[in-house]
């Protein structure tokens, strides 16, 4: 866990446009079959809401990636406790953001980072409506 949790408060050097380049957080590879199985649960969470067609191509990439695939937490581990996750991995790229308004306004990214045409959705949120 401690290469998991980066710290007790979201911090904007987790934000996904300033960390692109070297996967953060605990790399899943070495945890074992347990922590696999974890992955895909939560991986599911996000692909199974996206079109069939489109989430075909990610599961793809992700069942043939998972072994290159880093969790990073940040925040509290109790409820009510503001907290951040982000996953990545394949060319994949998840955020959840659950640290603004009292811990009751959740933000979550999905992107692909091969088809992506830059720019950080959730930075410019927090710019233009989080000032």
């Amino acid at each position: 866990m401690d290469q998991t949790l980066t710290s007790s408060k979201r911090s904007i050097d987790v934000v996904s446009s300033l960390s692109l380049l070297t996967p953060k957080g605990l790399a899943i590879g070495p945890c074992g079959e347990s922590q696999t199985q974890l992955l895909r649960q939560l991986l599911g969470v996000y692909l199974d809401r996206i079109h069939p067609s489109l989430a075909n191509e990610q599961w793809r990439r992700a069942e043939s990636n998972l072994n290159e695939f880093h969790f990073l937490w940040a925040g509290g581990v109790e409820p009510g406790e503001p907290h951040y996750y982000r996953l990545e991995g394949g060319g994949i790229l998840i955020e959840y953001d659950n640290s603004q308004r009292d811990v009751n306004h959740v933000h979550t990214v999905w992107r692909d980072l091969t088809m992506d045409f830059g720019g950080d959705p959730l930075a410019q949120h927090y710019r233009t409506e989080h000032n």
